[in-house]
C-alpha cells in the first residue's frame, strides 16, 4: 500500500521535516520517495519505521558522508531543496548522527539560515528596484492590466513572489530570534512551512503562465486577421465586417484596395475588446474598443488610456492633446487633433477612434461620420 502527500519543505525547517517523518512513522509509512513538491510512502508493518532528516553537506564530503551514514544503518531515499532524507535500513540497528546539539545547531546558523537570509534579503531589494523601473518603462502598463489576461496573471504571480518573500523574510527573522533563545535548531508549525513554499511555487507558476502559455495561447487560438501590402480576403473582410468596430470603406475614406489591415481581439478578465487598423491608399484609421465587466473599470480604463495617448501619441503621430468635449451618445468624450482622435465612453463601453486623409482624398469630419463611427461600434446616438 502507498500513500501521496505533500512535501513543500525546505532545508530551513528540516527539523520540522524530522517532525513530520516521525509522525509518518509512528503510523507505519516509511518513505519511498521524496521530490520539491510531493513525497511517497509505503506501509510498513513487519518491522518499525524510522526516518533521519539532516542539511545536506557538500560534493566534496558527499560520498564520505553517505558511507558514514550507511555504517550507522541509514539510507538515503532523497536528496530535496537542500535535506537529504534518510530511512532506517531493514535488519539494521542504527545509530544518530547528530550526537552534539551545540555543533549542530552552529552548522545549521552559519551554513544555512544566515547565508539564507542575506540572499532573500538581497532578492527583496533587488524586487523592490527593479519592479519600479519595468513600470515606468512599459509605459503603457496600466493599459496591458486591464486589457491583457496574461498582464494580469503575470502581476498575480508577481505580487504572490513579492508576498513570499516579505513571509519568508519575517520567517527567518523568527528563526534567528528562536535559535538565539533556544540555542538549538528550531521547529516551525508543519502548516505554516508548507504554506510559505506552496507561495513560492503558485507564484512562478502563475509567471510562467501569463509570460509563457497565456501570449501563445493568444497567438494561435485568439480571433485575428492580419494583412499587409496585398488585398485582403472576402473571408478575412467578413471577420472584419462582423467586429463592431468602423472601417475606412464605412467612414467614406479611400476606395483603394487596403495594403494594410490588422484586427485583434482582446480578453482579460476585465474587459473584452477589439484593436483595428487599417491603411488604404494615404488613409488611415485606427481603432480600440472595449467592454468593461462593469463601469468602474470602463472609467479606469478610459483615464488610462487618455494618459497614454497624451504622453506616447498614436503610431508616431506625436503627442495627442485631447481636451474635454461633450458629444452625442457618450458619457465622457475627448477630441484631439481637430477631432480626427476621439477617445468616448458610454456605460461600460470604451472606444479610441482616429483617422487620416492623404492630401488628394476630401477629409473626413467627425461632424459628418459620428452616426457611422456610433453605429459601427454598436452604439447607439443618443
Amino acid at each position: 500500500m502507498k500513500k501521496y502527500t505533500l512535501c513543500l519543505l525546505e532545508a530551513v525547517d528540516y527539523k520540522t521535516a524530522q517532525r513530520w517523518l516521525d509522525d509518518m512513522a509512528g503510523q507505519g509509512w516509511e518513505l519511498e520517495h521524496c521530490n520539491r513538491i510531493f513525497a511517497s510512502f509505503r506501509k510498513v508493518e513487519e518491522r518499525k519505521v524510522r526516518h533521519f532528516a539532516d542539511l545536506s553537506v557538500g560534493w566534496e564530503d558527499q560520498e564520505d558522508y553517505l558511507q558514514l551514514c550507511a555504517d550507522a544503518g541509514w539510507e538515503r531515499v532523497s536528496k530535496v531543496n537542500g535535506m537529504d532524507l534518510f530511512r532506517a535500513l531493514p535488519g539494521r540497528e542504527v545509530t544518530p548522527l547528530q550526537s552534539d546539539k551545540g555543533l549542530e545547531g552552529q552548522r545549521y546558523f552559519r551554513k544555512k539560515l544566515v547565508v539564507e537570509f542575506l540572499v532573500y534579503i538581497l532578492a527583496f531589494l533587488m524586487l523592490a528596484v527593479f519592479l519600479p523601473w519595468a513600470l515606468s518603462a512599459q509605459k503603457d502598463w496600466s493599459i496591458s492590466l486591464i486589457t491583457s489576461a496574461a498582464a494580469q496573471v503575470t502581476a498575480v504571480g508577481v505580487g504572490l513572489f513579492a508576498l513570499h518573500l516579505i513571509w519568508t523574510l519575517g520567517h527567518y527573522t523568527a528563526l534567528l530570534f528562536r535559535y538565539r533563545r533556544e540555542d538549538a535548531v528550531p521547529r516551525c508549525a508543519l502548516p505554516l512551512c508548507r504554506a510559505r513554499v506552496a507561495l513560492y511555487w503558485v507564484s512562478w507558476c502563475l509567471y510562467l503562465v501569463g509570460m509563457v502559455f497565456l501570449p501563445l495561447g493568444e497567438l494561435f487560438f485568439t480571433q485575428q486577421v492580419s494583412v499587409g501590402l496585398e488585398a485582403p480576403t472576402d473571408t478575412q473582410w467578413s471577420v472584419v465586417e462582423e467586429a463592431p468596430v468602423p472601417t475606412l470603406e464605412r467612414l467614406g475614406g479611400e476606395n483603394a484596395d487596403t495594403f494594410v489591415l490588422s484586427l485583434h481581439k482582446t480578453q482579460s478578465f476585465l474587459v473584452e475588446g477589439w484593436d483595428y487598423a487599417q491603411c488604404a491608399g494615404e488613409d488611415a484609421l485606427w481603432c480600440e474598443r472595449y467592454t468593461c465587466i462593469n463601469e468602474k473599470v470602463a472609467v479606469w480604463l478610459s483615464h488610462a488610456l487618455l494618459n497614454e495617448r497624451m504622453e506616447r501619441g498614436q503610431n508616431g503621430y506625436g503627442v495627442l492633446a485631447f481636451t474635454a468635449c461633450p458629444l452625442t451618445g457618450t458619457d465622457e468624450s475627448w477630441v484631439a487633433r481637430e477631432e480626427t482622435f476621439v477617445l468616448i465612453r458610454k456605460g461600460r463601453e470604451v472606444a479610441f477612434v482616429g483617422w487620416r486623409t492623404g492630401e488628394n482624398t476630401e477629409a473626413i469630419t467627425r461632424e459628418a461620420v459620428w452616426p457611422e463611427v456610433l453605429s459601427a461600434l454598436h452604439w447607439e446616438e443618443s
